[in-house]
């Protein structure tokens, strides 16, 4: 509290007025300098325990380098406190006693910091006895944690929707050229800041290396084992086992509706190939009337079909017609029995002859007119 010294100063006056004698009493000096030293005396006393340098509420204690305060302290201008690492220990290592500045709770109650805008409003951060670093929001009953350490299970952002919500890099401010996730309507986004950059997925090999699993570039091409993707999906692997590089499998054991690939050129073409429903085949399907008709068909003994879902030979053609089933379109006369062209089996015609290659050459059957 604030002391008066007009009292003193009144005493002083009253007891060495202007017309008093040169010569000056003892008992008059010891009574004015017993007086400053009272006051002096009842001044710190009175105010020990609003600002005291000892632990022990009495002058001279054993803690004698501290200094305690009770009530609010209040300064303007900067505050610069000194962490005493005297042994240069990195910060996991160091002693609470060597702390720049502690804030110590009391009851049990949480250890926290006022972020204060005078008529605005007053937000906290700080920790609950749980040791989770915490933010309070000004006008909240709630404390939100702010960093994961082991004893957070959760980290958790509010349930805004927007394209940023986690940032990793971001240089032009904006909402979209940035590295980092978003939450769009039903949308889990990832962005990054350009189409020359690359969405990249990684697996550590080693303590040196990782192995690249996926990349999807900015252009939309996506490279599996491909570093720079030449094409919208490209799958790449060094001596896959049997050669495969990809897989397609429906994995519906009995009744399923078969596994197929489909292939469009929009406003030409739909094409679809893979294995058959219900059977053990390779087909291939071509779009027309509304529905997928079958145009090829291969079955596990090796036999094609062309136009029959049942193939009785190694080339089955059937067509809706006995004239469109084969065609061979060019003709060809053989010189004679042996010309060099051709392998036994083969067959060519002309206007005059069916030709039919054998192991001993060329034949003819001659054609006639009916």
């Amino acid at each position: 509290m604030p002391l008066d010294s007009a009292p003193l100063e009144s005493q002083i006056d009253s007891n060495l007025a202007d017309n008093v004698t040169r010569d000056i009493k003892p008992s008059v000096l010891r009574f004015i300098l017993k007086t400053v030293v009272r006051w002096v005396r009842d001044a710190v006393n009175s105010n020990v325990s609003t600002w005291q340098r000892t632990a022990d509420n009495s002058p001279g204690g054993s803690n004698n380098e501290d200094i305690y305060r009770i009530g609010v302290t209040r300064f303007k201008g900067s505050i610069e406190a000194y962490t005493r690492t005297p042994d240069g220990k990195p910060l996991a290592e160091v002693a609470n006693d060597q702390a720049g500045m502690r804030v110590s709770s009391v009851n049990g109650g949480p250890s926290y910091i006022e972020l204060h805008h005078p008529g605005v409003r007053i937000d906290k951060i700080g920790t609950d006895q749980n040791g989770v670093f915490k933010f309070g929001p000004w006008g909240l009953q709630a404390a939100y944690a702010i960093v994961i350490d082991s004893l957070t299970k959760v980290f958790r952002l509010s349930n805004d929707v927007a394209n940023r919500k986690i940032v990793l890099n971001d240089v032009t401010g904006n909402d979209h050229q940035f590295y980092g996730l978003g939450i769009n309507a039903s949308t889990l986004r990832y962005q990054v800041d350009a189409p020359t950059s690359k969405h990249a997925f990684y697996a550590g090999s080693s303590a040196n290396t990782s192995n690249l699993l996926m990349i999807l570039l900015g252009s939309g091409q996506v490279g599996i084992g491909a570093a720079t993707p030449g094409f919208k999906l490209d799958v790449q692997a060094d001596n896959p086992d049997n050669g495969v590089l990809t897989q397609f499998q429906n994995t519906r054991l009995s009744g399923g509706n078969g596994a197929l690939i489909q292939i469009h050129q929009a406003g030409i073409g739909i094409w679809r190939y893979g294995v058959s429903a219900g059977s053990d085949s390779f087909i291939i399907q071509g779009y027309g009337g509304g529905a997928f008709p079958e145009r090829l068909r291969i079955d596990t003994n090796g036999n094609m079909g062309v136009g029959t879902p049942s193939p009785t030979a190694r080339l089955h053609a059937k067509g809706p017609n006995g004239y469109d089933q084969l065609r061979l379109e060019n003709k060809y006369t053989p010189s004679g029995p042996n010309d060099p062209n051709g392998q036994p089996g083969s067959v060519c015609w002309d206007d005059t002859w069916f030709y039919i290659k054998t192991v001993n050459g060329w034949r003819r059957i001659q054609l006639s007119s009916w």
